[in-house]
């Protein structure tokens, strides 16, 4: 995470970040996006995905993906809205 920080802090207007790549390396092929540096954050999923509840408030990872958050009793009962899960 350091190294990300660090990262950004020194090419903020340059950079893209990229955790899977699809829309962001389409947008380059059309020139719609340039950048001098494109900072792979794919290797810190663990840092940076999940779900849970600290404070009263739940916490969503920037990297969790749509069918985790779908599918997790958390969001079901604090944001409903987010959620896909039936009831039965």
């Amino acid at each position: 995470m350091d190294e990300l920080l660090e990262a950004l802090e020194a090419y903020h207007v340059n950079a893209e970040i990229i955790a899977g790549g699809t829309d962001l390396t389409i947008m380059l092929k059309q020139r719609l996006v340039k950048s001098e540096v494109i900072i792979d954050i794919s290797r810190m999923r663990a840092e940076l995905a999940g779900i849970a509840i600290e404070h009263s408030y739940l916490k969503i990872g920037a990297m969790t993906t749509l069918t985790e958050i779908e599918r997790d009793t958390r969001v079901e009962r604090f944001a409903r809205a987010l959620s896909h899960r039936r009831r039965g």
